[in-house]
């Protein structure tokens, strides 16, 4: 069953570990019964994230706009209240980046030949519609300023000649 861009998996009065009777999954998180008064945000008028049911029962707050509940040990079922932490989206997102780390691609710069790193989104690597990747701003503007079109096959050729290698590095 689909809500919204979620996708729900329904369940029958099955009870968890934790004595909450689990009604759906969303990928593998659990929604739960919410019980009168829970003031989080309700699916379909009566159900809610056990996490946030747990957090709610413990704190007796609900994240906040721009706030996440952390599953400390990465399994989203393990709902106990010592494996859950508050964190803001900007904390939450920097910390899944750097467990996952990020694809590193060191380029020569086609106009002065400076040999630099970027993440690979954001060079001629995995962008469709950029054929170059250059060190600075100044750089395009100069080898774009002399003025004589470049055919496609001669491009081609200068940015798969700019890609020194490509490498994930985990971490900052």
């Amino acid at each position: 069953m689909s809500i919204g861009r979620f996708r729900y998996r329904i369940i029958l009065d099955c009870v968890n570990h934790a004595g909450y009777t689990v009604c759906m999954r969303n990928g593998e998180y659990e929604l739960v019964k919410a019980p009168d008064g829970y003031p989080g945000k309700k699916y379909r008028g009566r159900y809610c994230y056990e996490h946030h049911l747990v957090w709610w029962e413990t704190t007796g707050s609900i994240p906040g706009d721009g706030e996440i509940i952390h599953h400390k040990n990465g399994k989203k079922r393990d709902n106990r209240y010592e494996n859950l932490e508050l964190q803001d989206h900007k904390e939450h997102s920097r910390y899944h980046t750097s467990q996952r780390g990020r694809l590193v691609a060191t380029i020569k710069c086609p106009f002065c030949g400076e040999v630099f790193e970027r993440e690979a989104r954001l060079t001629h690597v995995r962008k469709r519609k950029v054929s170059m990747t250059f060190c600075s701003r100044i750089c395009i503007g100069k080898f774009f300023k002399r003025g004589v079109k470049i055919p496609k096959q001669e491009k081609d050729k200068i940015a798969e000649n700019s890609i020194v290698s490509i490498e994930t590095k985990i971490g900052g």
